[in-house]
């Protein structure tokens, strides 16, 4: 009897461990369908994509983005430009960086902003601000205009030229200087004394080859002779160079000249008179060709470029788990066994048939639309 109601708490206990085991299998599918879609999150709306504030607030960050050495490095965790930075995504940083300010921009410090104060950007984002690109009007360009009135007729001058006109006064006198000329300076110190070598001459150097022997004309020319002794060798001289010789007399004295300057010299012949002249202005030309027609372009506008995709940084809704299923039908019956009689051999033991729940199966939820 005791062996039968262990099977029969443990086949419980089984059917126990299975059902809690469905419930957890069910829950974690409705998890992994909630990390794409917010299963059962009551009042969930996706968030909106962020606004970028204000470019002016980008004003606070200007001694920290100006090109060349400045004395701010870094700026501080909880001031006005961390809190803007922070609070702008990438493509807003790139807008307020690009915006037009009383004070330069370096773009790559603007960009450098966002580690310095703590921000952080989704992992594989371009940290690049990308120019937009240039568009190419495709209407042709307008057509060369021609003129057709004649060009302005050459003007001739009817007035002659002005009369060469001949200054009255003298040329200025030559003037003669009174004072005599310098007198000539005499150096007082002696000439440099003559130097002597000290070293011998060369030796007389003796050839030791035969005199060429007398040779008797029979037709041709005697055939050149040449020497067999080598050439002298070089000679090299022994005595110092001469020692530099140093002028003792002091240098002239400067002279001055005691004649006055010469005199100013004046003209006494009138400046030229001006020159009137009698021709009249040449008359205004009117131009009879008309103005160039007004070109009107064909393209059309250049297009409006579409923001990027906004990435979100949050992460997913928590999903909740959800409550375990309670069954409302009563535990299957046990039935008693007979007594056993040990007399006969043991009988067999039969598997009880599989038991049929009464109540409905646990609702699956489904997934709202995303």
């Amino acid at each position: 009897m005791k062996m039968e109601s262990t099977k029969i708490r443990l086949l419980v206990v089984c059917l126990w461990a299975l059902s809690v085991f469905a419930s957890t299998a069910e829950g974690t599918e409705s998890t992994v369908q909630g990390s794409r879609w917010s299963s059962v999150g009551k009042g969930y709306y996706p968030p909106k994509s962020a606004k970028c504030p204000p470019p002016r607030n980008f004003a606070s960050c200007s001694s920290f983005v100006t090109p060349g050495w400045s004395r701010y490095s870094k700026p501080n965790y909880y001031s006005d430009c961390c809190k803007f930075v922070r609070q702008s995504t990438f493509d807003c940083l790139c807008n307020a960086a690009r915006s037009s300010y009383n004070f330069q921009v370096d773009l790559k410090k603007a960009l450098g902003l966002a580690k310095k104060c703590g921000k952080t950007y989704p992992r594989g984002t371009n940290l690049k601000c990308n120019a937009p690109a240039p568009y190419y009007y495709k209407s042709p360009p307008p057509p060369a205009y021609y003129y057709k009135s004649p060009p302005p007729p050459a003007y001739y001058y009817k007035s002659p030229p002005p009369p060469a006109y001949y200054y009255k006064s003298p040329p200025p006198p030559a003037y003669y200087y009174k004072s005599p000329p310098p007198p000539a300076y005499y150096y007082n110190s002696p000439p440099p004394p003559t130097y002597y070598y000290k070293s011998p001459p060369p030796p007389a150097y003796y050839y030791n080859s035969p005199p060429p022997p007398t040779y008797y004309y029979k037709s041709p020319p005697p055939p050149a002779y040449y020497y067999n002794s080598p050439p002298p060798p070089a000679y090299v001289y022994k005595s110092p160079p001469p020692p530099a010789y140093y002028y003792n007399s002091p240098p002239p004295p400067a002279y001055v000249y005691k004649s006055p300057p010469p005199p100013a010299y004046v003209y006494n012949s009138p400046p030229p008179p001006a020159y009137v002249y009698n021709s009249p202005p040449p008359p205004a030309y009117v131009y009879n060709s008309p103005p160039p027609p007004a070109y009107v372009y064909n393209s059309p506008p250049p297009p409006v470029a579409s923001p990027p995709p906004y990435v979100y940084n949050s992460p997913p809704p928590p999903v909740p788990s959800p409550p375990p299923y309670v069954y409302n039908s009563p535990p299957p019956p046990v039935p008693s066994p007979p007594p056993y009689v040990y007399n006969s051999p043991p009988p067999p033991v039969a598997s009880p048939p599989p038991y049929v729940y009464d109540s409905p199966p646990p609702p699956v939820a489904s997934p709202p639309p995303y």
